[in-house]
């Protein structure tokens, strides 16, 4: 799980996103004008309840950076009532390389791409 920063013309936006490790699917993803863990925790709700649809019942390990909002209380807690296991050293096996080249491809395919001003001009959330 990861945020990535989005430098716009006249603003910030913030892309968070949670992968599935092994086949690589974007199991959720959300933006907004700021990183919070309250976005960080409403990501993770929904790609925890992506590989429960498909009938996963494993235990999620969830691998992040130690950013602020994966460490913040409300994401913390989070993960405690789902039952998800939090790991925040990078360098482990299955580290954090797929989720920043998903970051380097959606900042390069998508936002560098568009004029994604208008999002903030009509007073509009982002959306991937």
């Amino acid at each position: 799980m990861d945020a990535t920063r989005l430098s716009l013309p006249d603003s910030v936006c913030w892309v968070y996103s949670m992968v599935d490790v092994d086949s690589r699917a974007v199991l959720a993803s959300r933006a907004a004008w700021s990183s919070s863990g309250q976005l960080a925790k409403l990501t993770l709700n929904e790609g925890v309840q992506a590989v429960r649809r498909v009938g996963v019942a494993d235990e999620v390990l969830v691998q992040s950076d130690a950013g602020s909002d994966f460490t913040s209380e409300v994401f913390q807690t989070a993960c405690a009532q789902r039952g998800v296991s939090m790991r925040c050293k990078v360098s482990q096996a299955g580290g954090k390389g797929i989720i920043e080249r998903l970051n380097r491809t959606f900042k390069h395919d998508f936002a560098f791409r568009f004029d994604c001003s208008r999002w903030r001009r009509y007073g509009g959330t982002p959306r991937i």
